[in-house]
């Protein structure tokens, strides 16, 4: 686990327990001598790390979760983990790429198409978690200001990719507040919140990548070697081609 996962798996896990604490409703499914109370609904866009664990807490809370995210193996991974997954609509060949590992951008075309096929479960949402992002680049804008209008009034969205411009159109950056009827939490370094885990989460990944980079004490760098070349941004005052 590199230091950007472990960051995203305190984002992931704090971001759902603000969105929990947000709403005015029960998460899980409550019997009551007046009636059953249904749980609340949630839908996290993007599944990687931190998607992944909002989906993890919001199913260890009781809620009924949906996910969405262009990458036919996310999908598969946040299905193993309870969501059920919202079709994007996206064409892989479109969504992932050449190597497999990361997530497009999308060119407005694909977004609104996205943006379509998403909407219903945006709709139905209590609780929308936003953690779409792409590697290097600005975080894609997927909830209109439209959407969040079609949205039940008291309901919030969490938008963990606000760091990087963030996932709907109108999150306030850096602070929390009520559009439309809806909370909308743009709240920044959410790992900050939780500072004993996400620090010694932190500092042991650091630890260990200076390890496996250092010999006799000297940084040594194997650009053929598949973490060093994935991590390296310039090199030989060039900037290198996973971030060019």
């Amino acid at each position: 686990m590199d230091a950007l996962t472990s960051m995203s798996t305190c984002a992931g896990y704090k971001g759902m327990l603000m969105a929990a604490d947000s709403i005015a409703k029960f998460m899980p499914l409550i019997g009551s001598a007046v009636g059953m109370v249904k749980p609340a609904t949630v839908f996290v866009i993007g599944t990687g790390v931190s998607g992944l664990r909002a989906i993890a807490t919001a199913k260890g809370l009781g809620a009924s979760v949906y996910s969405a995210d262009i990458r036919p193996e996310a999908n598969t991974e946040a299905k193993s983990l309870g969501a059920k997954i919202v079709e994007t609509g996206i064409p892989v060949e479109i969504a992932v790429s050449a190597d497999g590992k990361h997530a497009n951008a999308l060119s407005e075309e694909w977004l609104s198409v996205l943006r379509k096929n998403i909407a219903e479960a945006v709709k139905n949402a209590d609780i929308v978690f936003c953690s779409a992002l792409i590697l290097g680049k600005t975080a894609p804008v997927i909830l209109t200001e439209e959407m969040v209008q079609t949205m039940k009034p008291g309901s919030c969205i969490v938008d963990i990719s606000i760091d990087q411009g963030g996932n709907c159109a109108i999150t306030p950056s850096g602070k929390t507040e009520v559009k439309h009827g809806i909370i909308i939490n743009g709240i920044k370094n959410i790992p900050g919140m939780i500072p004993t885990s996400s620090t010694w989460l932190f500092a042991n990944n650091v630890f260990n990548l200076a390890k496996y980079i250092m010999s006799d004490g000297k940084i040594v760098l194997d650009m053929n070697d598949e973490i060093v070349s994935s991590i390296l941004v310039t090199h030989d005052g060039k900037v290198t081609p996973n971030f060019a």
